[in-house]
């Protein structure tokens, strides 16, 4: 969990209810001090810590909104399925900003006073969220993998609309189906109070939803980023014969320029992957100091300004902020496997209509 104030309590009641199976009926209960814990985090000298988060919180939600709003303000980017699949990161990333390091930032500076409910969607969401997050980014490696080793295919499965949304909804639907019955059938019966958020888990269900929710998809990016460097150092895709990406304008791109804009999207997400492996592995097996267990939930913050600077996410940046309009910049309709009678036609469509993944 990201919060390391509530690690320490769930663990601790967790273990103890595990060997004991209920708080009540534990001997040593006395030796755990509830009363320890009755003040606020704020009041046992968390305060700087609560300050790095603030810092970290408004800082993601500040540049997710700003990777959203550059993608889909500008028909160059949003016309792009691998960049909408970035979009759909960023929203997770809003979200574990949004709903997640708020509360916790709340229960730096406060006693817990919003109910056991909202204590227990708080936690569920703080390891949910995070694994969906790891599996948009798995998928968008299976995006690359698809376009580097069979072009026709790939447009073949996104061109059309219901494969699309499928694609994007498989993070927040496994994450659900994963996470949630783990944490709700699972839990410990033990005490509530009022001032404090607890959530009590078995032991060997703690220890699968660390497992599944941060060790297995951080070997399955270890080995996506080995496999997807591997078709780089081939320089796939090798045939690019039946693509034409074709402007409004009856530009055609390059297969040199297909290839770079492939290779700096590969480039931004083996970047992206090893950032996420740094930050949010120590979270997971060593015990860290107050302001970096902030390290974990600064993870969503980092993510955009890597976008930004090694994909084409820049140039709607710059068409920004030169207040340029977005017609009159060059639309291409990237990562498609047009044949050519099917690039004349989406020529002579004068009113765009062609659906572009």
């Amino acid at each position: 969990m990201g919060t390391s104030g509530m690690v320490e309590i769930c663990c601790e009641v967790s273990c103890m209810m595990n060997s004991n199976k209920t708080l009540k009926s534990d001997p040593g209960v006395a030796e755990f001090d509830l009363s320890s814990y009755a003040n606020s985090s704020h009041e046992r000298g968390f305060i700087n810590s609560a300050k790095v988060g603030i810092s970290i919180c408004v800082w993601n939600i500040a540049v997710n909104l700003l990777l959203i709003f550059f993608i889909l303000c500008f028909r160059r980017t949003r016309r792009q399925f691998v960049m909408i699949q970035i979009t759909n990161i960023a929203v997770i990333d809003l979200l574990t900003s949004a709903l997640v390091n708020t509360l916790t930032i709340y229960y730096e500076f406060e006693q817990w006073k919003l109910g056991q409910t909202m204590c227990e969607a708080w936690l569920i969401l703080d390891v949910m969220l995070p694994f969906a997050a790891f599996l948009g980014i798995m998928l968008l490696y299976f995006d690359r993998l698809i376009f580097a080793m069979r072009p026709s295919f790939y447009y073949r499965l996104f061109n059309q609309l219901p494969h699309r949304c499928i694609y994007l909804a498989i993070p927040w639907v496994l994450s659900s189906i994963i996470i949630v019955p783990i944490w709700l059938f699972c839990e410990v019966n033990t005490i509530r109070l009022h001032f404090m958020c607890i959530y009590a888990l078995t032991e060997s269900a703690m220890v699968a939803s660390w497992v599944i929710a941060l060790f297995l998809p951080c070997m399955g990016l270890i080995m996506l980023t080995v496999l997807v460097l591997v078709t780089v150092v081939n320089q796939m895709p090798t045939n690019l014969n039946e693509f034409s990406s074709v402007t409004f304008e009856e530009h055609r791109l390059s297969q040199r320029a297909q290839r770079e804009r492939h290779y700096s999207i590969v480039l931004a997400l083996c970047i992206v992957s090893f950032c996420a492996l740094v930050m949010q592995l120590p979270s997971g097996t060593i015990i860290l100091p107050k302001n970096l267990s902030w390290l974990r939930s600064a993870t969503p913050g980092v993510r955009p300004i890597i976008w930004f600077l090694f994909t084409e996410i820049k140039f709607s940046c710059c068409c920004c902020v030169h207040a340029e309009s977005d017609s009159t910049a060059p639309e291409a309709v990237p990562m498609t496997s047009y044949t050519h009678q099917e690039a004349l036609t989406s020529v002579s469509n004068a009113n765009g209509s062609t659906i572009v993944t």
